[in-house]
C-alpha cells in the first residue's frame, strides 16, 4: 500500500543560493560529538532576503511555521496531563525550532541582510517491516544534466534546491517546527578543489571572451598548489 501524502507537506523551489558546508557529493555519518549513524546528506544555504524570490520563499517556509504551530497547539493538548505539566514547568508550553537564521557581522554586528538555513536528506534506515532503505539527492548541473560522479561540490557554489516542507511535533520536548527535506539540486556555479567562482571577484561571462573549451591543451605533469590549501569547512549542527 502507498504511503499516503501528508496535506500538510508543501513541495518548493529555491532562488539561486550560496552553499555553506555543502555535503551533497557523499553521505555525512557526523562527527564524534554529533554522530549521525545513518548518514545524511546535506548543506546550509545563504539567501539575501532583498531578493523577491528569496522573500517569496521565506513566506512559504513562514507559512508552514504557522500551520505547524497549529497543529503542535492541538497535539499538545491532548497529551497525558501529567506530560503536559511537565513541558510547562520547562518551558511554558510549545517551543518553536526556527526554520533559518539572520546572518549577523561577525565584527559589527549587524544584521546583513542574509539568512541561513540548513536542509538535509537521510541517507538510510529502517521501515516498519525491519527492511533497509537508503536515498540520496538528485544532482544536476546548470544545463539541467545529471552532475558526473567524482565533481566535488565545495562552499560558496550557487544552486537552486528543491525540498519539501513538512511541519513536526515533538512532544517529549514540546517543540514544533519545519522539517526542510532535500529532494534535489542543480549546481548554477560550483566551487570545487578551493577554487572560487569567477563572480566572486566580480567578472562576468563576456560575449568576446576566451573560452577554454575551444583551445587544446597538453597535460602538464608539474604540480602547483598556488591559491588552494585543501581546506573544507564543517559544521555538525543539525536543525
Amino acid at each position: 500500500m502507498a504511503k499516503e501524502k501528508n496535506p500538510d507537506r508543501v513541495r518548493i523551489s529555491t532562488p539561486r543560493v550560496t552553499l555553506k558546508y555543502p555535503k551533497l557529493d557523499k553521505v555525512d555519518y557526523g562527527s564524534e560529538k554529533y554522530p549521525d549513524p545513518d548518514g545524511s546528506y546535506n548543506t546550509r544555504i545563504i539567501a539575501d532576503r532583498a531578493d523577491p524570490k528569496v522573500s517569496a520563499m521565506l513566506a512559504k517556509i513562514d507559512k508552514s511555521m504557522e500551520r505547524a504551530k497549529e497543529l503542535a497547539e492541538e497535539k499538545f493538548a491532548k497529551m497525558d496531563i501529567k506530560a503536559r505539566k511537565k513541558i510547562e514547568a520547562k518551558t511554558g508550553g510549545i517551543v518553536a525550532d526556527e526554520p533559518y537564521s539572520i546572518v549577523y557581522d561577525e565584527d559589527t554586528e549587524e544584521d546583513t541582510g542574509k539568512i541561513e538555513m540548513k536542509v538535509k536528506m537521510k541517507a538510510s534506515g529502517t521501515r516498519k517491516d525491519k527492511t533497509k532503505w537508503t536515498a540520496k539527492p538528485d544532482l544536476f548541473d546548470g544545463k539541467g544534466k545529471p552532475l558526473k560522479k567524482g565533481i566535488q561540490i565545495w562552499g560558496g557554489s550557487v544552486a537552486i534546491l528543491n525540498l519539501d516542507l513538512e511541519p513536526y511535533f515533538v512532544d517529549g520536548s514540546g517543540s514544533y517546527g519545519v522539517s526542510r527535506r532535500l529532494n534535489a539540486v542543480q549546481i548554477i556555479e560550483l566551487v570545487s578543489g578551493g577554487q572560487r567562482a569567477a563572480s566572486s571577484y566580480g567578472f562576468e561571462a563576456e560575449e568576446d571572451g576566451f573560452d577554454a573549451n575551444d583551445v587544446d591543451v597538453e597535460d602538464d605533469d608539474s604540480d602547483d598548489d598556488s591559491g588552494s590549501d585543501g581546506s573544507s569547512d564543517d559544521d555538525d549542527t543539525d536543525f
